[in-house]
């Protein structure tokens, strides 16, 4: 059987535009990153690119949607990195240790941080930004998370009675109030160490509240 015109034309050029979009996508997360977003034009982040002007339009039509692209590809990915969980396993403790670890680590990231503060500076004037990033990240982790707790409360291990406000509990007990002092600037990065004990007592905490009786 001849091979259909999907799979000889449309299928390679599929290819090609996701690499093309990829490869715009890492031009402007190094301008973002460097400039701001109100430092960043299309001019630079078409060069830092390698593509032209056109080019970078046919893909995105402006700043602001290009900007709302990078946070949603940047927080699907780092959803997959940090929201790994054993359903099955037995040792709830052990799995929240390590997930909040994680977690705390990508948030205080210097790179996680400088894209907040930019979200949360011009969420305001283009709503569509802070949408992005919510969805993306903090509603994507609250989501996978909370089917972690969906199959640990099947297994009898936990008892809540609503596992996405669980979920949102979870992270704001990670959280406390080191992220804001970190965010604020007020204090640098802790030591790994500090995170892990900061995230050791929000287990506690939380396990007090929802361990199975």
């Amino acid at each position: 059987m001849a091979a259909s015109p999907e799979t000889t034309l449309d299928v390679p050029q599929a290819r090609d535009d996701g690499a093309k979009r990829r490869q715009i996508l890492d031009g402007a997360r190094r301008v973002f990153l460097s400039t701001g977003f109100d430092g960043a034009s299309m001019n630079e982040v078409a060069r830092a690119s390698g593509v032209s002007k056109g080019t970078l339009y046919v893909y995105f039509a402006s700043k602001e949607e290009l900007f709302a692209a990078l946070l949603r590809a940047e927080k699907r990915e780092q959803a997959e990195q940090v929201c790994r969980f054993d359903d099955g396993g037995p040792d709830v403790r052990a799995t929240l240790d390590a997930f909040g670890a994680r977690f705390m680590d990508l948030l205080l990231r210097p790179d996680s941080l400088a894209h907040l503060r930019t979200v949360m500076a011009v969420a305001p004037k283009f709503p569509e930004i802070g949408r992005a990033y919510y969805e993306a990240g903090p509603e994507t982790g609250r989501r996978r998370l909370a089917v972690y707790f969906d199959r640990q409360v099947e297994a009898g291990r936990l008892a809540m009675p609503d596992t996405l406000a669980a979920a949102q509990q979870f992270f704001d007990l990670c959280k406390a109030g080191l992220f804001l002092e970190v965010l604020l600037c007020v204090v640098p990065r802790p030591a790994q160490g500090e995170i892990e004990a900061q995230v050791k007592r929000a287990v506690d905490l939380f396990l007090r509240a929802y361990a199975a009786a």
